[in-house]
């Protein structure tokens, strides 16, 4: 499903978070889109993200003058000092104007509590789940 991804990752330069700042902050102040919201299907919880990674996305093409090739957000169940967590790592794809590609990426673990009985159910069982990110 995702092959590009995996042709690019062998060619990709790891954006670092002091090299390329913008997303180190991703994640930040996140938890204020998700208060006061019950449990939520693993697909609507990634979907709040969508404006987040459309703004980034088009802040990097122009501050930096990449071109944006694709990307994922992934989901992975974990645990963390005996609770679960699940971790979401989204990785953006570009290509400079020199042809270098460039992976840029960020995680952040997430309480399981977030996630309604079902999608815990699921991703406990696939251990993996990936969302496409498309070009805004």
């Amino acid at each position: 499903m995702f092959e590009w991804k995996d042709k690019l990752l062998t060619a990709a330069k790891i954006a670092v978070g002091v090299q390329y700042p913008v997303l180190s902050f991703f994640f930040d102040d996140i938890d204020d889109l998700f208060r006061g919201l019950s449990a939520l299907t693993l697909s609507d919880f990634v979907s709040r993200f969508s404006n987040r990674v459309d703004e980034l996305i088009v802040r990097v093409e122009h501050e930096e003058r990449l071109s944006f090739i694709g990307g994922t957000i992934e989901a992975y169940c974990s645990h963390v000092v005996q609770d679960e967590v699940f971790i979401l790592h989204l990785k953006l794809y570009f290509q400079s104007q020199t042809k270098e590609y460039i992976l840029k990426e960020s995680s952040k673990n997430f309480s399981f509590n977030k996630l309604d009985i079902e999608s815990q159910r699921k991703l406990k069982l696939e251990g993996k789940k990936s969302f496409e990110v498309n070009k805004p």
